[in-house]
């Protein structure tokens, strides 16, 4: 039995590690703040920062190795966040130099090196703050002195601002009445990532992202799970990556692998396990229709990236050219199980016809991307 007053010391010890451990986090994080401050840029020196602290990670590689590539010295602004996910674990050059601070805290953060670097480019021009999007020109007033130099990814199309210099904003697909403008350039590069093959005995569904409706449709799922199960198949396994909850029905429970949030790292090689994957969306549902008009999934970067066909209604699968040479592609929500019922039976060969024409176009799209870039960055 603890005494009354160990089990104080006890408590008072707990106290100080947690105090301890915030003073670390804290003093760490400055450092990181005043390393960026008082660096020296160099020759030749392009600056890339993603604001969000949750958001876009999985874009930041793609862009980082193509600037690397293009010989630039390359710094990088993250949030503390991003790092600790490992949104940049592939990537490790002697021209790459990361910071880890919140790049909001501190509005003027850039404002005294902005002159130094040849471009500055952000990896998000809408920045989630306060329950609002907001773009950073007006977050960061003193960017529009100098928007000649700064280049960004929109992710959300409908923010489009009549200011912006049209070449210098990037988009990640080219949607339906997209403006000819736009810098289009698809990042699909994930590391080296292995390209794998169908799994014989179990076949293994992955959805990545929100579990919120407006981005993902899991009602549909389990309905064509029921349907799947009354006739007889049940060879199959579904793991979902992501924030959010999912109450599953307790009598389909033991086909879900539910892992919530992983860093980069892990996620990728549970994509690398996966068979296909589930974009899980719903042409009758409202919010979804921003995926032909105003903004792209992350999902169809990681089909792209690990060669994954894809479950996919048609109404979504016609803007991002998928068809039945590189993924399954179902008409109607109702039949989403019998698409995954051809999934779960199709046979490797056909399998790897798949892979096989994803890639074709995967490459088609990287070389429009680097001709888009290059026009740009000399």
């Amino acid at each position: 039995m603890i005494s009354k007053f160990g089990k104080k010391q006890k408590d008072f010890n707990s106290q100080v590690k947690t105090f301890n451990s915030s003073i670390y986090t804290v003093l760490k994080r400055n450092f990181q703040y005043y390393r960026f401050k008082y660096s020296f840029p160099g020759k030749n020196s392009i600056l890339i920062i993603e604001p969000n602290s949750h958001s876009h990670g999985e874009v930041l590689p793609y862009f980082v190795k193509y600037f690397l590539e293009k010989k630039y010295n390359v710094d990088v602004v993250i949030s503390p966040w991003l790092d600790h996910m490992k949104a940049l674990h592939m990537l490790n050059h002697k021209r790459l130099r990361k910071y880890t601070f919140n790049p909001l805290k501190n509005k003027n953060f850039i404002l005294k090196k902005i002159h130094k670097y040849k471009y500055i480019f952000f990896n998000s021009q809408i920045i989630y703050y306060n329950g609002e999007e907001v773009s950073i020109f007006k977050y960061y007033p003193y960017l529009n002195n100098y928007r000649e130099k700064i280049y960004c990814i929109q992710h959300h199309i409908e923010h489009l601002d009549k200011n912006d210099i049209k070449n210098h904003t990037i988009i990640l697909t080219e949607l339906p009445n997209t403006n000819t403008d736009l810098l289009v350039a698809n990042p699909h590069y994930f590391g080296n990532v292995k390209i794998t093959q169908k799994n014989e005995s179990c076949t293994n569904f992955i959805i990545v992202g929100s579990t919120e409706q407006k981005r993902k449709d899991f009602n549909l799922l389990f309905d064509a799970i029921y349907k799947l199960i009354n006739i007889g198949v049940t060879n199959f396994h579904i793991t979902h990556i992501g924030r959010g909850n999912i109450e599953l029905p307790q009598n389909i429970e033991k086909y879900f692998s539910l892992k919530g949030y992983l860093d980069y790292k892990t996620m990728y090689e549970e994509i690398e396990k996966s068979d296909f994957i589930l974009p899980l969306l719903n042409p009758d549902i409202k919010e979804h229709q921003r995926y032909i008009k105003n903004g792209t999934s992350g999902s169809f970067q990681l089909i792209y990236g690990f060669l994954k066909p894809s479950i996919i209604h048609k109404y979504f699968a016609t803007t991002y050219h998928f068809d039945d040479n590189n993924s399954i592609i179902y008409e109607t929500n109702e039949n989403l199980y019998t698409a995954m019922n051809n999934a779960i039976k199709i046979p490797q060969k056909e399998y790897s016809a798949l892979q096989e024409n994803l890639k074709i176009y995967a490459d088609k799209i990287e070389k429009e991307s680097l001709n888009n870039l290059d026009r740009n960055f000399k």
